[in-house]
């Protein structure tokens, strides 16, 4: 999933996207393409420039065919000269990263693309402990990986089911306290958080995709039981609706089912994003859980709002 992160940051945070892997080929090299436009302002937009025009060196890390690069950019783009924040990204695809990255370099901070199979556990671990000697200990992760895979739980698919609880939960809750057990000396109190993306559907159940929801599920109830195992780190949730195309799903069906919600419109990642920024900046926010959905939690539906969205056989 990917949202644009925007604003300032109060702090400097490094901010995880933990990304599920899958294989990729050969690292990239060269400079990032399809970035955001300079903004308006001539001065800002020239002293901007160096960012822009940078090359991603990428370079083999940690676990096999993984890769990680750097990229320097400022924490508000109105501000060049101002503060910066750091992201460290485990991302699924080399393309998806490079892509990222772009859509990062106007938000801010130093971009680093680490690549782990989140289903295995020792690259987890080697992620995580990549991340804190290049980087420090964490501010603020982020924990966006997930797997949808159909299933039904009158015909479940075991390997499959564990594959999806390794990702949907144990992964973002081993990489939390992982990040609980980091030396963080000069943290101010609530400083530091957690942030577990979850679904709306943990709130509006049905029984499709029936082991990605008991992950979920999981998960949720986690948030509250890691924010008091863990504090003073702090552990939040967001819920989001459906923003992006899933499995099997056809454009058309995505355009129809992005508008069952109360408002009936499609939700912005935009807004997530701003929302998992909120919680990352309230030092006073702990084991509560926002949905981010235009409402989507509640309306009730039977199926998967996919499923749903089909059109009806004029038959």
């Amino acid at each position: 999933m990917q949202h644009r992160l925007a604003g300032r940051l109060k702090l400097t945070a490094l901010l995880c996207l933990a990304v599920l892997l899958a294989g990729c080929g050969v690292a990239p090299q060269g400079p990032i393409d399809g970035g955001p436009q300079p903004i308006a302002d001539p001065a800002i937009s020239a002293e901007l420039a160096p960012f822009y025009e940078q090359e991603v060196s990428w370079s083999a890390c940690g676990a096999e065919r993984s890769y990680c690069g750097t990229i320097e950019v400022p924490a508000d783009w109105n501000n060049p000269q101002g503060e910066r924040f750091k992201l460290a990204i485990a991302y699924r695809q080399a393309d998806a990263a490079k892509a990222l990255q772009s859509k990062l370099q106007a938000a801010g901070g130093r971009v680093e693309c680490v690549q782990a199979d989140l289903a295995q556990s020792a690259d987890v671990e080697r992620m995580m402990a990549h991340i804190t000697q290049t980087t420090g200990p964490l501010d603020c992760l982020v924990n966006n990986a997930s797997l949808f895979e159909p299933d039904a739980g009158d015909a479940m698919d075991l390997k499959g089911t564990r594959q999806q609880l390794e990702v949907n939960l144990i992964a973002p809750l081993s990489l939390a306290s992982q990040m609980a057990q980091q030396a963080a000396p000069d943290a101010r109190p609530g400083q530091r958080s957690v942030i577990h993306i979850l679904d709306q559907k943990v709130f509006n159940l049905n029984p499709d995709y029936f082991s990605y929801t008991v992950s979920k599920l999981a998960l949720e109830r986690s948030v509250a039981l890691q924010a008091q195992a863990l504090a003073p780190l702090r552990v939040c949730g967001v819920a989001p609706g459906l923003m992006f195309l899933s499995g099997p799903q056809t454009q058309d069906n995505f355009d129809r089912a992005s508008r069952v919600n109360l408002l009936r419109e499609p939700i912005d990642p935009a807004q997530v994003a701003a929302t998992c920024l909120f919680l990352a900046q309230n030092p006073c926010i702990t084991g509560t859980t926002l949905c981010v959905d235009n409402g989507q939690h509640l309306v009730p539906l039977e199926r998967d709002v996919m499923f749903l969205a089909e059109p009806k056989d004029a038959a």
